[in-house]
């Protein structure tokens, strides 16, 4: 019971530092590749929630890793608060300073939320969304049914344009009914060689399956540029075009109560 008072204790104090800082201001942020762009009509909007999703628990780390790099692009110099179920840990490891850094993040700017089922990742993640001084809510359950309700989607996306926070999930598996402004589907991708053989950029294939920003929609392969916080088209033939729409449907599932969240910091 002392430890847990001592851990709300140190986030109210965080919380109240962070709270009296200016809202990001209301914006679409470039992804860095032209045609990805005009796709997304300017960019990724700041102000929404934003679906990433891989098709197997394999390319999950990949899947990750495209959200990092997004929030990454859009948090600018606010704070990143991530919310990751336990069982992830298990399955996929624990997020890692270093990884972090690859990827553009300062490990000491990330509020780490670590929930014990999806109803409450997605419970926190509407409280976190509310807060206008964070740069972006990054939710990251693991359910083995379609996840959020949409019913729960839509409470995410009214707090994200309340609050200009953006909102990112990372998903086992696509939610079947969701208010996203859009939804990736995300593979690995082999990265470019550098000299002596070295490790390159990372590199992702991503399927843009829903934008309601406009009805384009196709396949890329991006590389991101930690350093300059932006992707390069690296993609063999560009706006592949998909076999066929991706029709949403009601799904089973809400929010819960929340309970049972363990809080602490990155770094």
């Amino acid at each position: 019971m002392e430890d847990r008072r001592q851990t709300l204790a140190i986030l109210r104090s965080h919380v109240a530092k962070i709270t009296h800082m200016p809202a990001a201001a209301s914006a679409r942020i470039p992804l860095g590749v032209e045609d990805l762009d005009e796709t997304l009509a300017g960019g990724l909007a700041r102000e929404g929630l934003h679906e990433v999703y891989a098709d197997s628990l394999a390319e999950l780390a990949s899947a990750t890793g495209f959200a990092a790099a997004l929030a990454s692009l859009t948090a600018g110099s606010r704070p990143i608060l991530w919310i990751r179920q336990t069982y992830l840990d298990a399955e996929t490891g624990w997020l890692h300073p270093s990884g972090l850094v690859d990827l553009g993040l300062d490990p000491s700017s990330i509020i780490l939320v670590r929930v014990r089922d999806a109803k409450a990742a997605f419970k926190a993640g509407w409280e976190a969304a509310r807060c206008r001084a964070l740069g972006v809510v990054l939710i990251e359950p693991w359910s083995k049914k379609p996840t959020p309700q949409l019913s729960v989607s839509r409470r995410l996306v009214l707090a994200a344009q309340d609050s200009g926070v953006s909102i990112v999930t990372v998903m086992a598996s696509p939610s079947v009914a969701s208010a996203a402004l859009t939804r990736w589907r995300v593979r690995p991708s082999p990265s470019r060689m550098l000299e002596a053989r070295a490790p390159g950029a990372p590199s992702f294939e991503v399927s843009l399956l829903r934008n309601r920003s406009g009805v384009a929609e196709g396949t890329w392969r991006l590389e991101w540029d930690r350093d300059n916080k932006c992707f390069a088209d690296r993609s063999a033939v560009r706006r592949t075009p998909l076999s066929r729409p991706v029709v949403s449907v009601p799904a089973d599932g809400s929010a819960g109560d929340g309970s049972q969240i363990e809080w602490r910091k990155v770094g």
